[in-house]
């Protein structure tokens, strides 16, 4: 069985990890948006980095932006993403692929998936300050709330 087992592997082609750990560009017609954040835990301080390439990838964008009031790293890195989307938006990009090693995740959903939250941001344009709800939620999206919770969709 040994000898069997060294003939498949000078058979088999050897399994390499190749550019694993290497920037890749993105596809026409997108740009890629690479972002990192630095923080400073004891000033609760951050920096974020970001820079943007096109499919050769050249240079399209970069920035440096500086943050005080940062409880913690994980929201020094969503910050970092943010100001990056946000750089990328004003240089009037549209197809943006977002890279970072923050081990942070965002999935795109269709508005449908989305609704509750969509409620409350529009609620929002009917109030003159931030508010927050702990264990609850705006009147306005108790109804939807519910129907998602037994699957009966509006």
């Amino acid at each position: 069985m040994h000898a069997e087992i060294e003939v498949l592997k000078k058979k088999l082609p050897a399994v390499r990890e190749v550019d694993i750990d290497q920037w890749k560009p993105p596809q026409t017609p997108w740009v890629k948006l690479n972002f990192d954040a630095t923080y400073k835990a004891q000033l609760n301080k951050s920096c974020s980095g970001f820079i943007i390439r096109n499919e050769k990838g050249e240079v399209m964008g970069s920035g440096i932006t500086l943050h005080s009031n940062i409880l913690d790293v994980g929201l020094a890195e969503a910050v970092a993403c943010y100001q990056g989307l946000l750089f990328a938006k004003e240089m009037g990009f549209v197809n943006v692929e977002v890279e970072g090693d923050a081990q942070i995740s965002f999935k795109h959903v269709r508005r449908e998936a989305n609704q509750v939250a969509h409620i409350i941001a529009k609620e929002g344009h009917s109030r003159s300050e931030n508010t927050f709800w702990i264990e609850d939620i705006p009147a306005v999206a108790k109804e939807l709330v519910a129907a998602e919770e037994t699957g009966n969709m509006l």
